[in-house]
């Protein structure tokens, strides 16, 4: 309503460059009151911009494991990292990641510019195979679950179902502020929370196998006798084992004969169930009997094919990819391609410690001259004799016969001395 300078009404009076209406419909541009560019100067325009947040903060390697950073445990770069919304904070993401980013050198990783609202971080099991960082690694125990406690360096993340994940993190302001390291320099303090931390341990799960020969203990055997092989399995790690399954590659030359194995697709197989202590070691022997035929040195290898890692109360040891904790030093298989050292068990000289060999050797033979040969065995056994072959035997007669004829001189040339003197 337009008025006069005394307040009276002026009837029917009309704005000159725009309508007063309700429609919202006209061109818009901040601030402007002359109508350039089309603006209708009685519609403006305002913006009011809402607070973001953001997200941290690091990955590290806690060497002891006891969930806590110290100063000497180094951080983890290289990791994906994944962040999902988690609208009604009960700690499972909704739906698929919303963002994802990698860990920098210092296992530093950062989530900004997010709205206000819960959130989850998450590590993807994927990040546990073989050739990624993480492999061999377990979240570390104890877990502060409830990531939203705001403290730095301890560890957050829980073992699921593929991934490793925090517990649900609410940013509505009034974050913790000094947090160390703070590596968000763009956001204001209060409206950072860099306290979501994950720590990875690895535990040294690591069994070795030595084979060694039973009987007979001379290392010479003939067709038809039975050999025996006792399969030690070592634990060199720190972690319990059980379910330790053992394969023997027996070679052409023999054939099994122990009711206690199992046929397989690679040779007989036995399971040794454990449980193996750290440090303990368990053993079983295994029956074969020599082919007709066989001839020299006949070499028998064994190999560790699989085993399970359990902590102290038996719970599996399972990596966020749903694979076992891998063996440290070796990898348990039923190739028999490695290189093998006789009771290697410290992976010298290329040696896989999970897989080992022994030997025997086939007794005599008779050659066409009459004379008998023996085969040595290509690994000596301790306070083993020496073998007497026909050669051998052959010359000491022909020393004996001739110490004897020697002997006899003696006994002659003296005698006929004697004579002599006693004629003069």
């Amino acid at each position: 309503t337009a008025i006069t300078p005394d307040g009276t009404p002026i009837p029917d009076a009309v704005d000159v460059d725009s309508t007063p209406d309700t429609t919202d419909d006209d061109p818009l541009s901040d601030d402007v009151i002359d109508n350039t560019d089309g603006d209708e100067d009685d519609h403006d325009i305002a913006t009011v911009m809402a607070p973001t947040f953001s997200l941290g903060n690091v990955v590290w390697f806690d060497v002891n494991n006891d969930g806590i950073q110290s100063a000497d445990e180094v951080g983890v770069a290289g990791v994906d990292v994944y962040l999902f919304v988690d609208a009604d904070g009960d700690g499972v993401p909704d739906g698929d990641p919303v963002a994802s980013t990698t860990t920098v050198a210092d296992g530093l990783y950062l989530f900004d510019g997010l709205a206000p609202g819960n959130y989850v971080v998450g590590i993807p099991g994927s990040e546990f195979d073989v050739g990624e960082t993480l492999h061999g690694y377990l979240s570390s125990d104890p877990t502060e679950t409830d990531a939203d406690t705001d403290v730095d360096l301890d560890d957050n993340g829980s073992q699921t179902s593929g991934f490793v994940l925090s517990g649900s993190v609410t940013l509505v302001g009034g974050e913790p502020t000094g947090e160390v390291p703070d590596n968000d320099p763009n956001t204001a303090d209060p409206n950072e929370n860099l306290s979501v931390d994950f720590g990875f341990y690895q535990p040294e799960f690591d069994l070795a196998l030595r084979k060694v020969l039973a009987s007979p203990t001379s290392g010479v055997v003939a067709v038809g006798d039975t050999v025996v092989w006792t399969m030690t399995v070592l634990n060199q790690g720190d972690v319990i084992a059980e379910s330790i399954e053992l394969v023997d590659y027996v070679p052409a030359d023999l054939t099994a004969a122990d009711p206690a194995w199992t046929a397989g697709a690679n040779g007989p197989v036995i399971t040794i169930d454990g449980p193996i202590a750290p440090g303990a070691e368990a053993s079983v022997t295994f029956a074969t009997t020599v082919n007709a035929g066989a001839t020299g040195n006949i070499d028998n290898l064994a190999e560790i094919t699989a085993a399970t890692p359990v902590d102290e109360v038996g719970d599996v040891l399972v990596m966020a990819n749903g694979l076992v904790i891998p063996d440290r030093d070796s990898t348990p298989d039923a190739s028999n391609v490695e290189v093998a050292i006789d009771n290697v068990v410290d992976n010298t000289g290329g040696d896989e410690d999970d897989h080992d060999i022994a030997s025997v050797a086939i007794a005599t033979t008779e050659n066409p001259t009459g004379t008998t040969t023996t085969t040595t065995p290509a690994t000596s056994t301790p306070n083993t004799p020496l073998a007497v072959t026909g050669r051998t035997a052959g010359q000491i007669v022909l020393l004996g016969v001739m110490l004897i004829a020697a002997g006899a001189l003696f006994i002659v040339f003296g005698r006929n001395r004697r004579e002599d003197y006693a004629e003069e």
